[in-house]
């Protein structure tokens, strides 16, 4: 089996966590997830801060290291990521360690839609910014494989790409 780092890219309402949770149903023993909004869950409850956001994301790194240093086969990113230098010190650290990597950007639809779909409550405005710079870093540097997820994709169809790009790695 080969190690596999996923890096989720994508605005807030996109499906990553819905993405990641399909990989994990294929390899439910032997994956780790790491989300920059696990660091704000206390008690069951979700509660954001922005005075915590950054060291929110040296935790969520911390944890995501410490995977992959041992060597967990499959490993998750699952944070907007949105332009490289957000996700770049993932992939310094899973190509460090000999881990194949696969990038999988969501394409960002309409705004109505991932406002209505996040599950933060993330502001319009917020998630209009986070799509223009998406929209300016589509392409995913330094990985060995990109997935695009359209707007256009049913749920079916992307259980189908996800399923048959990662049989190999999860299995």
């Amino acid at each position: 089996m080969e190690k596999v780092v996923v890096i989720m890219r994508g605005v807030p309402g996109s499906g990553k966590s819905t993405v990641t949770n399909i990989l994990k149903a294929m390899t439910p023993d032997n994956i780790a997830i790491h989300s920059t909004d696990n660091f704000f869950i206390r008690d069951g409850v979700y509660k954001w801060s922005a005075d915590q956001l950054y060291k929110a994301h040296e935790w969520n790194k911390d944890e995501f290291y410490k995977s992959v240093n041992a060597g967990v086969a499959c490993v998750i990113c699952d944070n907007t990521n949105l332009a490289q230098k957000e996700y770049k010190p993932y992939v310094q650290v899973a190509k460090s360690q000999g881990y194949t990597i696969v990038s999988v950007v969501f394409e960002p639809s309409d705004i109505a839609i991932h406002a209505q779909r996040n599950v933060h409550n993330v502001p319009v405005e917020s998630i209009m910014n986070m799509m223009t710079k998406l929209m300016n870093n589509m392409n995913t540097v330094g990985v060995d494989e990109e997935i695009l997820i359209t707007a256009q994709m049913s749920l079916p169809e992307v259980e189908k790409v996800m399923t048959d790009k990662f049989i190999r790695y999860c299995n």
